[in-house]
């Protein structure tokens, strides 16, 4: 259950340093 959560959270993490120019806009 929490360890679900903690993957997505991850790979949010991991898109957002990913491409921070995205979200730099």
């Amino acid at each position: 259950m929490l360890l679900r959560y903690y993957l997505v959270h991850c790979l949010m993490l991991l898109a957002l340093v990913c491409s921070p120019t995205t979200i730099s806009t």
